[in-house]
């Protein structure tokens, strides 16, 4: 055989095998989104459900985090990081970012939240982003910024600011950025979740660890709302979300899903539906009809499924047509204009539905 022969030879072997790694179950899948970036915290434009922002992680580990937008429904990607500090001095980039928000009836002005890094702002819709750190603390001898888990918008004063931080628990704004203090003694770092009542926003639900703490006083007090004996039920708290109505819904870590209509008082499991042993990674809510929920779970037999419930959570059934069999999700965010549409941020990509998870399709 001739040395030509053999170097196609492989060739076809090698595009052989390589197809074989991209189909599942008969089904040919490619790794989509952003530039292929990984992982992917979302957000979507509250007014227009075809303009959506990524934080992503770069190709590699020592790869700047970088976030996109896109006009198009994920057609088309834009890379917006003009004003975040992806390098500071000694080569320590800012590690990630954490969260994005944006501003319900403004929705050019966006946040960011990341790791060693503090709070970004934009008001022109991610072309420029400003540091908006005063007041955040520095945590280590380079002049880092707190790491910012967590970030919520009082849905009645845009001006008004939460952030969950790693190190001191919350921290607030009432200037929109410029000003940051800390709040009430009360709560346990590291804050992960957020949540703020849309009628009487001066209740905030938070989470550190396997504890959910409550404030009735916008951030200057707070309470634990589990016992003991359910915190040791609970397990670890890994989604916290809030409907229109006030009621609370809490993901746990393989002891499912738990839900609470009398502001924390009492709680019920969700689970009929869900395989045991679930742990609950993300958990959203239809905002124009709050009985559907969405949620990421992870069965402890391995592989994360997205669920659907449309009875305010007592039944689930798996939604995962046009998903790969092994894909880790970062975030699966709704869009409030267009409650069908939903994006999943993943390590094959981003992936969206039209229809409420009838059908996913990879974004280019």
């Amino acid at each position: 055989m001739t040395r030509r022969c053999i170097a196609l030879s492989v060739l076809v072997v090698l595009c052989l095998f390589l197809a074989g790694l991209a189909v599942s179950n008969g089904k040919i899948w490619t790794s989509k989104g952003p530039r292929g970036a990984k992982g992917g915290w979302l957000v979507v434009d509250p007014t227009n459900p075809d303009i959506l922002y990524a934080a992503t992680f770069g190709p590699s580990p020592q790869s700047d985090p970088v976030i996109f937008k896109s006009i198009d429904a994920g057609l088309n990607w834009k890379e917006i990081t003009n004003g975040l500090p992806l390098r500071r001095p000694m080569a320590i980039g800012i590690g990630a970012i954490n969260c994005l928000a944006i501003v319900p009836k403004s929705p050019n002005v966006l946040y960011a939240g990341g790791s060693l890094a503090g709070v970004f702002k934009s008001t022109n819709a991610g072309e420029h982003w400003e540091e908006v750190n005063n007041g955040v603390p520095i945590i280590d001898e380079y002049a880092r910024p707190d790491t910012i888990s967590s970030l919520v918008i009082d849905p009645q004063n845009f001006q008004i600011i939460y952030a969950g931080t790693h190190s001191i628990g919350v921290i607030k704004t009432t200037d929109g950025g410029k000003n940051w203090r800390k709040l009430g003694q009360g709560v346990f770092s590291p804050v992960k979740h957020l949540v703020i009542e849309p009628k009487t926003p001066t209740t905030l639900y938070a989470t550190g660890g396997s504890q959910i703490f409550k404030s009735a006083d916008a951030g200057k007090s707070w309470t634990s709302i589990l016992s003991k004996s359910a915190v040791h039920n609970y397990g670890d708290i890994s989604a916290l979300t809030i409907d229109e109505n006030g009621t609370l819904y809490v993901g746990t870590a393989w002891r499912g899903i738990y839900k609470s209509s009398d502001s924390g008082e009492s709680w019920s499991i969700l689970k009929r539906g869900l395989p045991k042993h679930t742990d609950i990674l993300h958990l959203v809510i239809n905002p124009k009809t709050p009985a559907i929920l969405y949620v990421v779970g992870l069965p402890l037999k391995g592989g994360l499924v997205v669920y659907r419930s449309d009875d305010d959570g007592r039944s689930w059934s798996a939604i995962n047509n046009g998903l790969p069999n092994e894909v880790f999700i970062w975030d699966l965010v709704i869009a409030s204009s267009s409650p069908n549409v939903l994006y999943l941020g993943t390590d094959f990509g981003i992936f969206k539905t039209i229809n409420g998870g009838k059908i996913w399709r990879a974004l280019q």
